[in-house]
């Protein structure tokens, strides 16, 4: 049974609302990592309401398609696990990416990650 591609999240509602927004990132360009849920996802959304382009990195390939057709076309998806040192080629392509679609970068919104490995978790009691 494979795996359901969820976004539960209305980008269009949300979107319409620009017009409670006040603008705050009109004009800037910012990645976004972790992208493809929770908090990261939900940032994307505030960030296109607020004017700002995007483009957004997760591993969730699916959901990260799905999240840039629903933000539009000032949205791009790279999919990317900035949490594995190993992919430095792709961080370095998910840069260059935002600069070569946007043309620059003004911000950077680290949200990726995971639990945490723990001496704690590791040790035996």
């Amino acid at each position: 049974m494979g795996r359901r591609c969820a976004v539960p999240v209305n980008w269009r509602q949300i979107i319409r609302k620009r017009e409670h927004a006040i603008g705050r990132l009109d004009g800037k360009v910012a990645v976004i990592t972790g992208a493809t849920s929770g908090i990261g996802l939900r940032t994307a959304g505030v960030f296109v309401a607020e004017g700002a382009k995007i483009v957004i990195a997760g591993w969730r390939l699916p959901e990260g398609e799905v999240l840039a057709k629903q933000l539009g076309e000032n949205c791009v998806f790279r999919q990317t696990d900035v949490t594995v040192v190993a992919v430095e080629d792709q961080v370095r392509a998910l840069i260059d990416l935002a600069a070569a679609k946007f043309g620059r970068i003004d911000c950077h919104f680290n949200n990726a990650g995971g639990p945490a490995q723990t001496l704690l978790k590791r040790t035996p009691m």
